[in-house]
């Protein structure tokens, strides 16, 4: 069984995310976060969408023009399936994590080479965790 856990802080100049995760396959995979918070189709995580670029920019930290909100970088898992992973966006807000039809993390199968279009090589969603509305 795969499990993923996702919490994130709003900061003065950007949005911290923590990803908890167990049951994944060994070594490096992608993460991204996508524009709909639904995990609902398991197996597949389509639902969730593409992956947030508000800015409209193209996949990847290494592309000449530039990369868009919904990248992150590589989450490494460990060979008892865990894996834990901090990460710090300016390109993201809790407000935009939390809109009204949410956004989704999803870990993918493989490494994203950060410049490869569009989703930077990153395979098929093998994990997936949604955020919904903010609680009023």
């Amino acid at each position: 069984m795969r499990i993923c856990e996702v919490f994130a802080w709003q900061g003065r100049e950007g949005v911290l995310i923590q990803v908890r995760s167990q049951g994944l396959p060994p070594g490096a995979h992608a993460v991204h976060v996508h524009a709909a918070g639904s995990c609902d189709d398991i197996g597949s995580f389509t639902a969730s969408g593409g992956h947030v670029a508000s800015d409209g920019g193209r996949h990847g930290f290494l592309h000449p023009d530039g990369t868009h909100a919904g990248d992150l970088p590589n989450i490494y898992v460990h060979n008892d399936g865990f894996a834990q992973a901090d990460y710090f966006s300016v390109a993201l807000t809790l407000t935009d994590l939390t809109d009204p039809d949410g956004v989704a993390l999803i870990i993918h199968a493989k490494p994203d080479d950060y410049q490869s279009q569009p989703i930077g090589g990153a395979g098929v969603r093998i994990a997936c965790a949604a955020f919904g509305p903010s609680e009023p």
